[in-house]
């Protein structure tokens, strides 16, 4: 059993085994992320990524392709090692960033709501559930070109470019700031639905 399609391919060809053989259960969310969006905001952020800090989640490329713009920055997640280095980062090529983490799921809802944009330039996932929570609150989603965000893409929205061509994620950040919030079809992505799908599965 995976998380995705795209996980499950990559498993098949790895262990050179039939995609038949391996179930797809999506990650999922809790209904409390389908609350009511916030009829007016005023956003203390542009742009959000919801990521732990390890090297492969992409948080220096990404602030090296915005070095020199003026986008108030959020970055959520636990430290794996990289956090100190980030920060230094950021305050040479003089980012406004703000870092939280260890939040409950309602303060987490909470920031997204306060921001315009939520970012994604991992280099490698299986699945991405910050793609999902972030389109649950009907913010515009950017993110790397993978097989995985392809997958959620075409299941929920958002825009996929390449990190490391600042001009292509500048030009897409620029009409995702006009993007007015609007929330997808996420009822695949419920927990209690995940679990019958599942249950389903296993049990034919």
């Amino acid at each position: 059993m995976t998380v995705s399609r795209a996980e499950r391919h990559r498993i098949a060809v790895a262990l050179k085994i039939s995609t038949a053989k391996i179930v797809v259960s999506y990650n999922g969310i809790a209904p409390s992320w389908l609350t009511p969006l916030p009829e007016s905001q005023t956003f203390a952020y542009d742009l959000i990524y919801v990521s732990n800090f390890v090297r492969h989640k992409g948080h220096r490329r990404f602030l090296e392709a915005i070095a020199g713009t003026r986008w108030r920055v959020l970055f959520v997640g636990a430290d794996f090692g990289e956090r100190a280095n980030i920060v230094q980062y950021a305050q040479r090529l003089g980012i406004d960033l703000t870092i939280r983490e260890g939040l409950t799921q309602e303060e987490l809802i909470a920031e997204y709501d306060a921001s315009r944009i939520f970012v994604f330039p991992s280099e490698l996932e299986g699945f991405g559930i910050p793609y999902i929570e972030a389109r649950a609150r009907g913010v515009p989603v950017i993110a790397q070109d993978l097989p995985v965000f392809r997958e959620l893409q075409e299941l929920v929205g958002g825009n996929l470019v390449d990190f490391d061509k600042p001009d292509q994620l500048k030009d897409a950040l620029s009409k995702s700031l006009q993007e007015p919030r609007s929330r997808p079809d996420l009822e695949p992505f419920l927990w209690p639905k995940l679990a019958r799908g599942l249950l389903t599965n296993l049990l034919h």
